[in-house]
């Protein structure tokens, strides 16, 4: 699926990282963005960054500095946004936290309260703010809804006591998110989506982006399935995921095992195939002669009379699941246990499509009993969509 170009999007929290990596994907699809941060500097540069990504020459990209922990200074640069972009937004982004080591038994209640408002407070604003109508819902009937998008993680789960502050302001942020994805579809035609990081994004070892979570990788994984989702509401909000977590580096190796294991299995396969094909061309002498034998002679005992029943009636195989199967000679599926030769090919080659008119077979005249009880075994052993047998038949 693809992400539409020129469209509005609000991003309060720019940092260094997923904001910024956020803001330069989009800027590469010519969105309107505008950037919201208390650092000055810092938003300054990676304004120029994000400028540098814009595709053509129409998309705008603006930044204004604002403490997201005051509810009337965030609403007014909200408004600022919208007015600077030429309309209203399509996808509101809130990213607002302080990321800092807070011991659990040394933090003071005034940094708390300060961390909870930028997070928690920050988040409520920011959503009420949009569902008051600064949220584009034209193409609503189109199947493209506006975008709530809370940056969470796995803290409110399972905090961590060396950033405490953090882990309780997130806590609330995020069950804030969760309230308001109960009612914001239904409320306001408001699509709310929280993609999960549920890891540190630097390894405190070597100061390094973690790979998995390196914003790169993340975008994609995390936030791009939300931009794409929220365009192709064909049942409407029904079916919307709210909470996306990226793979973990367990699951991505364990992917990566059954992957390898496949491959194992595909040369083993592809093996035995070779070495099969290599005997039969090997004994395909003998098998001529025999045949050669047998027209000269007239003597089926020459020939392996159940090969022979089979080649011209079918036979027993293991079909999906590992359930066994009758399969009628002429049947694709009979190919699947290598049950067909180069004798049996031949057979296939000469056979009619009208069973009557095959070698050996004719006409049998059998009792309305005994065809029930034929059917009903043969319904039991074949695939139902491969024949449809009517009852006069």
């Amino acid at each position: 699926m693809s992400v539409s170009e020129s469209r509005n999007v609000a991003i309060v929290g720019v940092g260094s990282s997923m904001s910024r990596s956020l803001a330069i994907w989009l800027a590469s699809l010519g969105w309107n963005i505008a950037l919201v941060s208390r650092s000055e500097k810092s938003l300054s540069a990676i304004a120029d960054e994000v400028r540098q990504a814009q595709k053509g020459k129409n998309g705008k990209v603006i930044y204004r500095t604002a403490d997201a922990s005051e509810p009337a200074a965030l609403k007014a640069t909200l408004d600022w946004c919208v007015q600077e972009l030429g309309g209203k937004l399509d996808v509101l982004s809130y990213n607002a936290a302080r990321v800092a080591p807070s011991d659990i038994t040394e933090i003071s209640p005034e940094e708390l309260e300060q961390d909870f408002k930028v997070a928690a407070v920050g988040t409520l604003v920011a959503g009420q703010w949009f569902a008051a109508g600064n949220a584009r819902v034209d193409r609503i009937a189109e199947g493209e809804y506006p975008l709530f998008l809370v940056t969470g993680g796995n803290l409110d789960k399972e905090p961590e006591p060396f950033v405490a502050s953090l882990s309780t302001a997130k806590a609330a942020s995020q069950t804030l998110s969760r309230l308001f994805a109960k009612v914001l579809p239904e409320k306001a035609n408001i699509l709310v989506g929280m993609p999960l990081i549920a890891g540190a994004l630097i390894n405190p070892m070597t100061g390094e982006y973690n790979e998995q979570f390196h914003p790169e990788n993340i975008i994609p994984k995390a936030f791009k399935p939300f931009f794409e989702d929220r365009e192709n509401r064909r049942d409407g909000k029904a079916g919307w995921t709210v909470e996306r977590l990226p793979p973990s580096k367990r699951y991505i190796q364990s992917l990566l095992s059954r992957i390898e294991s496949l491959e194992r299995r595909l040369a083993d396969y592809e093996g035995r195939k070779e070495r099969a094909r290599l005997g039969s061309a090997s004994s395909q002498g003998t098998t001529l002669a025999n045949q050669r034998d047998h027209n000269l002679d007239n003597n089926p005992a020459t020939l392996d009379s159940v090969q022979q029943l089979v080649d011209l009636c079918g036979g027993l195989s293991l079909g999906e699941g590992q359930e066994l199967r009758f399969f009628d000679s002429r049947s694709n599926l009979a190919m699947v246990a290598e049950q067909l030769d180069k004798r049996c090919h031949d057979h296939l080659l000469k056979f009619s499509a009208d069973r009557s008119q095959r070698p050996g077979i004719g006409e049998v005249e059998v009792d309305r009993s005994t065809q029930e009880v034929l059917l009903s075994v043969f319904w039991k052993w074949q695939n139902s969509w491969q024949y449809l047998v009517h009852e006069s038949a």
